[in-house]
C-alpha cells in the first residue's frame, strides 16, 4: 500500500483499492490466527472474542453517549 501511495498518490481509486486488499489480507491473518488458537487453546480463543466484543460494545456505546450529551439541544 505503502509503494502505491508514493508511486500515485493523486490516484484515489488505486489507493483504495491497496487499502482494501490490505483490509482483506488483514482479516484473512486474523481469521488464520483465530483457527490456531481455537485449534490449540479454545478456552482461551474464546475468552479472547468475547472481550474484544465487549470492548467494541462498550467503545461504540461511549462513542454513542458523548456525541447525544455534546449535541446542542434542538428548539
Amino acid at each position: 500500500m505503502h509503494a502505491v501511495q508514493r508511486s500515485e498518490p493523486g490516484n484515489r481509486k488505486v489507493v483504495a483499492k491497496a487499502r482494501r486488499r490490505v483490509g482483506r489480507i488483514n482479516s484473512s491473518l486474523e481469521q488464520q490466527r483465530l483457527h490456531h488458537l481455537f485449534d490449540t487453546d479454545e478456552k482461551v480463543c474464546v475468552k479472547s472474542i468475547l472481550a474484544t466484543a465487549r470492548s467494541k460494545r462498550e467503545a461504540d456505546e461511549a462513542a454513542a453517549t458523548s456525541s447525544a450529551t455534546t449535541a446542542p439541544p434542538l428548539d
